[in-house]
């Protein structure tokens, strides 16, 4: 294992040359470049030795044919360093002219400088004719190949600082033992922490220097440490969490370059790492920083595996950078996408269309393990298929929530990340390797995957938890000036960006919070712009109640919905659009195992089907009646005459049944076809907790909805008539107390919180409510009134008593935990949880309030009769007590 180095500290002083500074310099003794001998070749730096390290730097520039020659480690040096400030207050003689350089330059070469063996290197700001943007791009190709073919990779960190020389100590000890011992670690982790804050991570270009070296030194002030032993000691003496993730690919890169195979030629013939795609480089390092933009992309085309030039994706700084950018999205995204960037900004707005494959349900990293560089995804597919993915690390994490989708034209599947109304990218390719099976078995020949539009950002500058607040112009205006606001092909209006983002989230199944948010602004718009009527008002209320639905808001769903339904009634084209969401809306409670909401809608589209319209007369509606549900008919008819039977159809007889159709048919023969028949016909459809009859028979606009039928309705076990019903609200339905009361008896409380969250102006919470509640068969109703109502919730004797005789639910212990000092335990309670067949609530009543609870006789002979022998027993020894007690009074 590599040792660490340790040698004299540099006095402060400055050598003599620095006195003599740029501005004194002859400007005909400046160095001047002359053009390299071939495109193959480069330049090196003889580094001439001195016994005196305040000397002036002296140094010998030469052609070297690097490409000429045999493969294997060339006997150079390559410098890995930071410019760090662009000003250039020291100088360097180069075949006896001077040339200005940056301080950290100046550091790193009195540092490498030998009292008696020259050193040959390579170093960008000298080697390169920094003047020469063709040059520039010319040798940037051939960096890789420079790196790769050095003999030793130089890593200058700068100056000693911050116990920097103890912090690559402890790293060496840690490399050098298999399990490291805390008490060697003489440096603390902030220590460690701010040498990794040093420029030089952070750089992009040091990925490619490291990732092509072969033999890496790392030097800060006089401590050098081998590159490998850095990237083993570091990951011990720090946690993984700790580690930044910038560090990690550094370190990653660093131990990986000795065993990685030294280069391979891309179809240009320059040399090429091929370590990833250039997509993924990008989406790994595009958080790196460079000091001119157009690096992101130039510092990482010799690590690509791809074929760049027939993109034309070569080292050129004459192109701008709007340009260069566009040309390397559409590279990695395919033809098909539109793209808008800009001069000053390192991010890219992308419209595209394509399909939703699923949504990251869980991530894992690979902390730990050598490869920690990946992360493990579950997608949940749209047909719940479940997909474990590997990944590589990214710039921006992965999170639960993000959808995988494929873009038109891309050879790739991507990792994109929801907001109100466009997608930031958070990973722009990966290739899985069952991919292509997944795609056949989710997306038969048979059956299309639906294509969307796509409106996309990928900024490079601003960290996707940073991304202002969701919408798509608060970001425009935060990142581009207003005169650069221009429309385009890329930007679609507000409502267009918002509805295509809603079908994108709803076809992931994610983040339903954000779709129902989304879609409630949507609709808000539009009934404001358009009116409650118009077509868009109206299929934003179809899209909201399936969102309420998946995201299991019942009462929210069934009232869009059949709000909706109602309003499309008056429209031309409202039949089928009717149909078609009645089918859509069963199918997604089917879907959610809420199987008897599914069939009702069902039935309700199928005889849409039927009639051919919702359009009838009175007289229609009532023959469709007559004709397809008899048993309504003749339910009405039997009322009418007065039978005091009841028709039941299935046990109703051939004979029986025969002579009831007769008399239906004589009674409607007598009567006109009015409302009143109508209303008659719909009260018994309710009764039955038929819906398609009720839904059918409320088509005529002229129907009153009495507060009978609402009760009626909200007391069937199946709630769908009531909602059919409640949806109708411009019907002028009549919430009644009495209405409330019977939604509080309901074993499911959804009727109840629509009656309260949407007509809380009309309804107040009485004691009969509350009473009703605590005789409910289910607990969800006197928990929401407690939860949600709790301080208008009154708690009453009479409240209290139905509470302690409730055998279904401990109901009056929920009221003792939630409204106990409100509670007089009053002889009647005592009683009646006595006599209660669930022998516990009495026991529990006397654990909570025994203290209170004055024993009477009826209450332990109601325990003696009830059977409840251990309840009968704590009375009688609480009766005791309190004799005992007595008589002690008496006596004082």
């Amino acid at each position: 294992m590599s040792t660490v180095q340790d040698g004299g500290h540099q006095e402060s002083g400055s050598s003599s040359l620095d006195s003599q500074n740029g501005h004194q310099d002859d400007i005909e003794s400046m160095y001047q470049y002359s053009q390299l001998l071939s495109s193959g070749n480069i330049r090196l730096l003889r580094l001439l030795p001195h016994g005196d390290k305040y000397a002036p730097l002296q140094c010998q520039l030469f052609d070297y044919p690097m490409q000429e020659l045999e493969d294997g480690p060339h006997m150079y040096e390559a410098l890995s360093y930071v410019w760090g400030s662009s000003e250039k207050p020291h100088t360097v003689f180069v075949n006896g002219n001077t040339m200005a350089i940056t301080s950290n330059l100046h550091e790193v070469l009195v540092r490498l400088r030998d009292r008696v063996i020259e050193r040959v290197l390579w170093i960008d700001a000298i080697c390169i004719d920094q003047s020469n943007t063709t040059e520039r791009g010319e040798q940037i190709r051939h960096m890789a190949e420079i790196y790769c073919k050095a003999n030793r990779v130089t890593v200058w960190l700068g100056e000693s600082a911050d116990d920097s020389d103890q912090v690559l100590k402890s790293i060496r000890m840690a490399a050098d033992e298999e399990v490291p011992r805390a008490s060697d670690n003489t440096v603390d982790g902030q220590a460690i922490l701010t040498m990794l804050k040093r420029p030089w991570f952070r750089r992009i270009w040091v990925l490619q220097e490291i990732a092509a070296a072969q033999n890496i030194v790392i030097m800060c002030g006089s401590t050098r440490i081998d590159g490998y032993a850095f990237s083993l000691g570091l990951p011990s003496l720090l946690s993984y969490a700790d580690i930044p993730d910038h560090i990690r690919s550094v370190t990653y890169l660093m131990r990986g370059s000795i065993f990685r195979p030294k280069y391979s030629f891309n179809m240009s013939g320059d040399v090429s790492l091929d370590i990833r795609p250039l997509g993924e480089l990008i989406d790994m390092y595009h958080a790196q920083e460079a000091t001119e933009r157009h690096d992101k992309i130039f510092a990482l085309l010799g690590m690509s595996s791809d074929n760049l030039a027939t993109a034309g994706l070569v080292p050129n700084y004459t192109i701008s950078w709007d340009k260069l950018m566009a040309q390397a999205v559409r590279f990695i995204l395919g033809e098909d996408v539109l793209i808008k960037t800009w001069a000053h900004l390192q991010a890219a707005v992308i419209s595209a269309k394509g399909h939703v494959i699923g949504s990251v349900t869980s991530v894992r990293s690979t902390e730990g393990t050598y490869r920690n560089d990946r992360q493990i995804l579950n997608i949940k597919t749209k047909d719940n298929t479940s997909l474990s993915w590997t990944v590589q690390a990214t710039a921006k994490p992965i999170q639960v929530g993000d959808i995988c989708c494929h873009l038109s034209g891309a050879a790739k599947p991507m990792i994109i990340r929801s907001y109100t109304d466009y997608f930031s990218v958070i990973m722009t390719g990966f290739m899985p390797p069952n991919y292509d099976e997944v795609q056949s078995a989710n997306f038969d020949s048979s059956q299309e995957p639906s294509t969307r539009d796509l409106l996309l950002i990928w900024d490079w500058e601003t960290s996707s938890d940073k991304m202002s607040d969701g919408k798509y112009e608060t970001w425009l205006s935060s990142r581009v000036p207003g005169d650069q606001h221009e429309q385009s092909e890329c930007q679609p209006d507000k409502q267009t960006r918002l509805w295509n983002a809603v079908m994108i989230m709803s076809d992931a199944g994610s983040n339903k919070t954000l779709v129902i948010d989304t879609l409630k602004e949507m609709k808000e718009t539009y009934t404001r712009d358009f009116g409650e009527a118009d077509p868009r008002t109206l299929a934003c209320m179809s899209k909201l109640s399936l969102a309420y639905g998946r995201a299991g808001y019942i009462w929210e769903a069934e009232i869009e919905f059949w709000c909706m339904i109602w309003a499309r009634m008056d429209l031309q084209d409202g039949y089928q659009n009717v149909i078609r969401d009645l089918s859509s809306f069963g199918a997604m409670w089917k879907g959610y195992s809420q199987s008897y909401r599914a069939t009702n809608l069902e039935k309700t589209a199928d005889l849409l089907r039927s009639l051919g319209s919702f359009s009838l007369t009175a007289e229609e509606v009532v023959e469709a009646i007559r004709a397809i549900y008899p048993e309504i008919a003749i339910s009405l008819v039997r009322r009418r005459l007065r039978n005091s039977r009841r028709v039941r159809p299935t046990a109703t007889g051939a004979e029986e049944r025969a002579r009831d159709i007769r008399k239906v048919n004589q009674h409607f023969a007598r009567k006109s076809l009015d409302t009143e028949n109508v209303e008659g016909l719909l009260m018994e459809a309710i009764e039955q907790g038929n819906v398609e009859a009720t839904f059918l028979l409320l088509c005529q606009k002229e129907v009153e909805v009495s507060e009978d039928m609402v009760t009626k309705a909200i007391k069937k076990y199946d709630d769908s008539t009531a909602w059919c019903l409640l949806g109708r609200e411009k019907g002028g339905i009549q919430i009644t107390e009495r209405v409330v009361i019977a939604a509080a008896t309901k074993s499911s409380e959804s009727v109840l919180q629509y009656l309260l969250e949407r007509h809380r102006d009309k309804v107040l919470i009485t004691e009969e409510v509350v009473f009703a509640a605590v005789q409910n068969k289910e607990r969800s109703v006197l928990n929401y009134l407690l939860e949600r109502w709790g301080s208008e919730t009154l708690i009453t004797k009479k409240v209290a008593i139905a509470a302690a005789r409730n055998e279904f639910f401990p109901a009056l212990k929920i009221l003792l935990h939630e409204k106990g000092s409100e509670i007089e335990i009053t002889e009647d309670v005592v009683l009646a949880a006595a006599f209660n067949r669930e022998k516990t609530v009495l026991h529990m009543l006397l654990q909570e309030r025994g203290d209170e609870i004055q024993i009477t006789t009826a209450a332990i002979q109601a325990a003696r009769k009830n059977g409840n022998n251990l309840a009968l027993q704590y009375l009688l020894n609480k009766k005791r007590e309190q004799r005992g007690s007595s008589a002690k009074d008496s006596s004082g």
